[in-house]
């Protein structure tokens, strides 16, 4: 089962929300069986689905952009001997005047 309808190209649809004074796009969203059933279970009809489908997006969206960045910092410290090797490499290739 998928969940949305089809757009070519993301082109906007025509769809026009009053409350935002945005355009919608229509889009297809693939979910598993039992996202697509708890999402049937909280809006039954299919324009009940988008609104609660973007509210989540308006929720969770900005929580990634605040997203705890000790992972990156992890990630940099895994690979710091190579990056360092890297960096010294580039580094004498410079010319001093």
């Amino acid at each position: 089962m998928y969940f949305g309808v089809r757009s070519l190209g993301g082109s906007p649809t025509g769809h026009f929300c009053r409350k935002l004074r945005t355009m919608k796009v229509e889009t297809t969203v693939f979910l598993s069986e039992e996202l697509l059933t708890a999402l049937g279970t909280q809006a039954p009809d299919p324009r009940d689905r988008s609104e609660l489908v973007e509210a989540a997006l308006r929720e969770y969206l900005p929580q990634l952009r605040k997203r705890d960045p000790s992972r990156d910092l992890e990630i940099i410290n895994a690979n710091a001997a190579e990056l360092n090797q890297e960096a010294e490499d580039v580094l004498s290739y410079q010319v001093m005047p």
